[in-house]
């Protein structure tokens, strides 16, 4: 037997399996191999043995073992040497398992032996082809050693907080756009109004004594002019008020030398209020500055972060050895691609042809892939799909639905009915 057909089932025989009674085929190490028959004869049975042979109750039914039976039994004889025996017993929780290498000795833990080389037991690609995006995207992700998970995960919240940042900046420049203006002449401190108080408060008081003596002096003049009519009579008070009225006018005169302008303080006052006005929205404007510089360095560092990111998972994905030429994942939609579009947007044809691949690669050691819906497949796909079993060196088991009984066909590489 030939490498290419080493892994292959040569001989199968099933015995109180789930539905059925006795079952035995030698395939020859053919390529194909058609389970068909009417529903309900054991075409599915025979698919679960095998993949129970290989994995195990963990793979299939608890209970596997015929109604009305004590055992179930199940042989396989690989074209490399390879012999598997498990037998489960009614009522059990597990098999006895005796894995017999091609050398003739018997490994002393047979499942681990085959966990180490069978990826997965019960592996069909046109079911695969029907899975949802995320569970094509981790089977294949762990089938070519990427996690992808952590780069996705960080990539995620880099990419919020991204976004948060983004939007507190947008808010920022908005702010201080509507902030800024000219403050050319505008000082940088507040003007100190305490002085200008107290120099408004001393000008008041001057003011205040300045109108007193001048409304003194005109009491005083008019007091003076009634008493002119009267001077006869009143001629030493005449003398008392003139007195008067010199002593306050030259006091009067003295005061309007040094007299404070009120109105010009007054002024000087609004023009602090309003300068102080411009101060403090120069220095608001100042702060929002300052805000959008350090938000815009927030956003610059993580879009680095995100650049590093990305370039890790391309570099991640570049090492990575498919097992189909152009097949990729997309860790943003977990997702497997293929040409760099989304596999579910693939053909049919492409579709089957990644999972045939995929199902070659899980399985290096045991070539067996089984496709429990080929009723549904067209002959240009059976073709198709038994040329790339050729391709991978695999054996194709096939569940057809028929007229009659269970019936075990194999077919050579001429696609031909084996007699």
């Amino acid at each position: 037997m030939s490498d290419s057909h080493s892994g292959r089932i040569l001989r199968l025989r099933i015995e109180d399996f789930k539905g059925i009674d006795v079952a035995e085929v030698n395939t020859h190490g053919a390529d194909v191999v058609t389970v068909s028959g009417r529903n309900g004869v054991g075409k599915s049975s025979t698919l679960d043995a095998i993949v129970a042979v290989l994995g195990g109750t963990r793979v299939i039914d608890p209970r596997p073992v015929r109604d009305g039976e004590e055992t179930a039994c199940v042989e396989a004889t690989f074209t490399d040497g390879l012999q598997l025996r498990r037998v489960w017993t009614k009522g059990g929780t597990a098999s006895s398992l005796r894995v017999t290498l091609a050398d003739g000795t018997v490994a002393a833990n047979g499942q681990n032996w085959l966990n180490e080389r069978v990826n997965a037991a019960a592996f069909d690609p046109l079911a695969w082809t029907r899975r949802a995006p995320k569970d094509q995207f981790s089977q294949l992700c762990e089938l070519v050693g990427l996690d992808l998970s952590g780069l996705v995960r960080d990539r995620a919240a880099t990419y919020a907080e991204r976004t948060q940042v983004n939007r507190e900046l947008d808010a920022a420049k908005a702010r201080f756009v509507a902030a800024d203006g000219d403050f050319a002449g505008v000082p940088d401190e507040p003007v100190s109004l305490t002085k200008l108080n107290a120099d408004l408060s001393a000008a008041r008081r001057a003011d205040d004594d300045y109108r007193r003596l001048r409304e003194s002096v005109d009491r005083n003049r008019e007091e003076a002019t009634r008493l002119e009519t009267q001077i006869a009579e009143l001629q030493n008070r005449l003398r008392l008020h003139r007195t008067a009225e010199q002593r306050d006018a030259a006091a009067a005169e003295h005061l309007s030398d040094t007299l404070p302008d009120v109105a010009a303080i007054e002024g000087a006052m609004e023009q602090a209020e309003a300068t102080n006005s411009r101060v403090a929205e120069k220095r608001r404007a100042a702060d929002l500055r300052a805000s959008v510089t350090d938000l815009q360095a927030s956003s610059d560092e993580l879009s680095e972060r995100i650049d590093a990111i990305d370039t890790s998972r391309r570099e991640q994905l570049a090492e990575a050895e498919w097992p189909v030429d152009g097949l990729g994942v997309d860790p943003e939609e977990g997702s497997v691609t293929y040409r760099d579009r989304p596999l579910r947007q693939a053909s049919q044809a492409e579709q089957l042809a990644v999972a045939m691949g995929v199902a070659g690669r899980l399985n290096r050691d045991v070539r067996v892939i089984l496709v429990r819906e080929a009723s549904l497949c067209d002959e240009e796909t059976l073709s198709a799909m038994r040329e790339q079993a050729v391709t991978l060196g695999a054996q194709l088991w096939l569940e057809r639905v028929g007229e009659g009984g269970l019936q075990i066909t194999v077919d050579d590489e001429d696609g031909d009915p084996l007699a």
